[in-house]
Parts: structure tokens; sequence; C-alpha cells
């Protein structure tokens, strides 16, 4: 069985595994967020020469299996400093995201900027201004 496994073309192996890669596939739990994507831009040119600026994000501890016997893990990297913080989450909503962050903020040896605080202010009160 060794030697035809070594002797066995990328293709035949691909065809081989398809079934178990289809079993086995990683579910992204990351949903998309167009209205938002559009209207605040991606900012590409980290090269802040002060701390403060996060990349933050969300991941599932799941395994790759999405069910109601999983955590959540916020995690927030300085992209200046490469300072990380890391809080387990009772799930994903925006209260327990926005309590992470808060507590985040609150052990950081610096301050946090606000950038995009202020833009996604001003998208709220974009939407909730009254049509003319």
């Amino acid at each position: 069985m060794q030697w035809a496994l070594l002797r066995a073309s990328r293709a035949t192996l691909d065809r081989l595994l398809r079934a178990v890669r289809v079993q086995c596939r990683r579910h992204a739990t990351t949903r998309p967020g167009t209205l938002l994507r559009r209207q605040i831009p991606l900012r590409t040119d980290w090269n802040e020469q002060v701390p403060g600026f996060l990349e933050v994000d969300t991941v599932a501890m799941c395994g790759g299996v999405l069910d109601d016997r999983h955590g959540w893990m916020f995690d927030a990297v300085d992209i200046h400093t490469t300072w990380s913080e890391m809080r387990g989450l009772p799930n994903r909503s925006e209260a327990a995201t926005l309590e992470g962050i808060a507590d985040v903020e609150a052990s950081l040896p610096f301050a946090l900027r606000r950038e995009v605080d202020r833009q996604l202010r001003e998208i709220e009160a974009q939407r909730r201004a009254p049509e003319a």
C-alpha cells in the first residue's frame, strides 16, 4: 500500500481525498458586512509611528465544527508595538464584543486611537438623518 501511495499522481490523490476534504472543510464564521465595507476605507499602509492602532478579530474556538458547544475569543494586536491582548467571549454579540474592547482598552499601556469610532459615528448619523 505504501508503494502505491508513493507512486500515485497528485491528481489521483486529489480525486481519492475529495470526499474527505469536503467532510473536513472548515466553515467561516465571518459574516459579510458590505454596507460598512464600502463606507469605511480599508487601510493597507500600516506604518504607524505611535501605538494605539489595533488589528482586532473574533475567533471561534470550535475545532472546525460550529455548534452550540464552542466559545469565542477576542484578539487585539497593536500595529506599531505588536502588543497583544486576548479575551474570552461568551458569544459574538455586539454587547460582548464592546465589553471585550473596553476591557482591552483599560489594560493597554498606551491610549487607543479612535479613527474607526469617528467614522462609525458619522455613518450612523447619516443613516439616522431624515431623508430630504
